[in-house]
């Protein structure tokens, strides 16, 4: 029976709580690394679609679609 590992790691960020969470807010920023080909994403990479309404917040709907390791992949985020 293997013993299920976890880590943590806790950081200081110099900037107003508005803007920290803006930026966590927006998938467009904090999602990027699967818009481009890397290890992380397996070689694969995703196309991130804003679909209408607010970009950020309640309501706001994005699409990534595209492949990893050849295999179609669609998510949608709200």
């Amino acid at each position: 029976m293997s013993k299920i590992r976890s880590l943590k790691k806790d950081i200081n960020i110099n900037a107003p709580l508005e803007i920290v969470f803006a930026r966590m807010d927006d998938l467009s920023k904090i999602g990027m690394h699967m818009s481009n080909s890397s290890i992380m994403m397996i070689g694969s990479k995703l196309m991130l679609e804003q679909l209408p309404g607010p970009s950020q917040g309640l309501g706001a709907s994005f699409h990534w679609s595209g492949s990893v390791m050849g295999m179609p992949s669609i998510l949608l985020r709200q």
